[in-house]
Order: C-alpha cells, then sequence, then structure tokens
C-alpha cells in the first residue's frame, strides 16, 4: 500500500481549517477567542478543529489550579510524601490558560476524516518505529499540521476572529499535552 499524500492533505486541511475559521468568525462575532487548536488521533484518520474561548480559558486553568492545590495538600502531608514529590509538583501542569483541547468551549467545532492514514496504519507496508524515532503518521501530522499554521498565518486567516492577546494556536496527539506552534497578537509590553 502507498503511504498518504501528505501535499494533499495539507492542501485540504489548510483549506477547510480557514473555512472552519471563517465560519467560527461569523457564528460567534462576540466570542473573544483566545485559542485555536488541532487535535487528532493520526492513526484512526481524524483532526478536529478546536476553539477555545478566553473565559472558558481561564476556567479551565482556575479549575486545574484548584484540583492540583487540592490534591497535593492531600498527597505531600504523610512523612514518605518526599518519594513523589516531583510528580505532585509538577503534575499537572499549571498554566494560565486551558491547553487541553477536551476542556476547550467549541472541542468539536469542525472534523475531518483521512480514512486513508487509518488504512496505511493497519497495513503491512506501514513503517515500523525505531527507538528515538516518531511514529510515522504521528511524525508527519506534526509537519503537516506546522505547515498548515504557516500558511494560515500568512495568509491572514485568523485576522477575522476576535481575538485574545496573545492568541495560541497548537496541535495535540489525542491525550498527549498541546503543542503550541505559535503565538500571534502578542500584548505590548
Amino acid at each position: 500500500m502507498n503511504p498518504p499524500n501528505w501535499k494533499q492533505a495539507q492542501d485540504q486541511l489548510a483549506k477547510a481549517s480557514a473555512d472552519a475559521i471563517a465560519a467560527f468568525a461569523a457564528e460567534h462575532a462576540n466570542v473573544e477567542c483566545c485559542h485555536f487548536a488541532f487535535d487528532s488521533e493520526p492513526c484512526y484518520g481524524y483532526v478536529l478543529l478546536c476553539f477555545d474561548t478566553t473565559s472558558n480559558s481561564l476556567k479551565s486553568a482556575k479549575d486545574r489550579e484548584k484540583y492540583a492545590v487540592e490534591r497535593r495538600q492531600r498527597m505531600l502531608a504523610d512523612q514518605d510524601s518526599w518519594k513523589n514529590a516531583e510528580y505532585f509538583l509538577n503534575t499537572p501542569v499549571l498554566v494560565p490558560f486551558g491547553d487541553n483541547t477536551g476542556d476547550f468551549e467549541f472541542q468539536l467545532f469542525r472534523e475531518l476524516k483521512f480514512p486513508e492514514w487509518q488504512e496505511y496504519a493497519e497495513s503491512a507496508d506501514y513503517p515500523q518505529q525505531k527507538e528515538n524515532e516518531n511514529d510515522y503518521l504521528e511524525g508527519n501530522f506534526r509537519i503537516l499540521v506546522w505547515r498548515v499554521v504557516e500558511e494560515l498565518v500568512a495568509s491572514g486567516a485568523f485576522d477575522c476572529l476576535n481575538r485574545s492577546k496573545p492568541f495560541l494556536v497548537s496541535y495535540g496527539l489525542h491525550d498527549q499535552e498541546q503543542r503550541i506552534i505559535r503565538i500571534l497578537d502578542w500584548p505590548t509590553v
């Protein structure tokens, strides 16, 4: 089986993303948007286009911090707490914005299907991952998303949104941390 056509996927994802951004801006003109994210599990052939609002993002970040504080008080209270201190002080990572697409206000604004990715992942021709290498689909997906984001930024696709300062653009592989690719609209300092 032939590997996926990544140029075709890039064109499809860039167009669908630009269309989704324009649709979101039209449908939610009065909502301040702080984050646009791709969420995918490439081996299952889908990409979610997700948007978060500033108010929801701040609420998610506050909820995470509250959970972390309460959990630390429980988990770091006994004599042997030192054994797991690093884990409980570093997990969850506290940031001043929501960074989990599962908590985004518009987690599933659009979904795109790439069935050829799943077919290739399940084929005998799928490249075996070597030690210290990315999985074939995950590595190519990361490059694909980076290229699409650069294209969207260069074309001004995000300009139609009512954006916060700063505005984040990220990607995530399902159940892994979001990785910020670009930060737009830096506030003046």
